[in-house]
């Protein structure tokens, strides 16, 4: 009943985000119809602390062939699309044991992630993705990104079509800050402009990112990230991180719904 009743006061865009995680408006965010959901202290100072104190005893690696650089601890499946599917899964362990080496002994930011949907989405599976004859995608990788991103989307039916996570009707990204700087902490900016076919005039050559002109006549909600937030955007929308000032760690995955309702996570 409050989440409803809050339904009934948004005026705009960027107002959706001030909507309560529920059932309904993860409904609502998987079809597009508010920018995000924002969930403050969703780890603890003392659990995002510890976490980054790991993180940075780790070697970070920069994402493939992307500009402005992204660093991070994990394999991706944007990454390894144009390299092939087996190469992606022979490093799916290998991306597990460093992602746990890090967290060993404080918190698991994925099963708590996971725990999460399945409280909002109590009659769907929610689970690991899976690729049949590989295995188990990985999910949950650790990502620094300072320098910001251009305007993109990430829409795996569109993107990786030959992956079974194509076979997703929405897609969504969490991530869950460990660690942003007090000034300048990397604000996310979400369009309520969703990737269409038609949009790819706009895609720019050589490049994951898009011409800003895309989202030129769409209204534009920000969220600024804090530690121990977790947030959660309809990566369809067309959204951008504008630069950081300083150390920006944070956990993230894709989380995609399949046609019978059920949510699968990948990275």
């Amino acid at each position: 009943m409050e989440s409803a009743t809050a339904v009934q006061t948004i005026s705009s865009w960027n107002d959706t985000l001030n909507l309560p995680a529920s059932s309904e408006t993860l409904n609502m965010l998987l079809s597009g119809t508010i920018a995000g959901l924002c969930v403050p202290q969703f780890l603890t100072l003392a659990e995002c602390s510890a976490l980054a104190d790991n993180a940075r005893e780790y070697e970070f690696n920069r994402y493939l062939n992307v500009v402005p650089r992204i660093d991070k601890v994990g394999i991706t499946v944007f990454e390894f699309d144009q390299i092939g599917k087996s190469k992606y899964f022979e490093g799916v362990d290998a991306a597990n044991r460093s992602i746990s080496r890090i967290t060993n002994g404080i918190c698991s930011p994925l099963q708590r992630v996971l725990d999460w949907l399945s409280a909002l989405a109590p009659h769907c599976t929610v689970g690991v993705a899976n690729e049949p004859g590989y295995g188990a995608y990985f999910a949950g990788l650790l990502r620094r990104i300072e320098e910001g991103t251009l305007v993109h989307v990430d829409f795996a039916p569109m993107e990786q079509p030959g992956w079974s996570v194509a076979q997703v009707c929405s897609q969504l990204t969490f991530n869950l800050y460990l660690e942003t700087p007090d000034r300048d902490p990397g604000v996310v900016c979400v369009w309520q402009k969703q990737l269409q076919p038609e949009h790819q005039i706009y895609k720019l050559g050589g490049s994951y990112g898009y011409d800003p002109a895309v989202v030129a006549d769409a209204a534009c909600a920000t969220i600024t990230p804090q530690t121990g937030m977790l947030m959660v955007i309809n990566t369809r929308n067309f959204h951008q991180v504008s630069p950081a000032a300083g150390y920006r760690l944070a956990f993230s995955a894709a989380v995609g719904q399949l046609p019978n309702k059920d949510l699968v996570l990948w990275s």
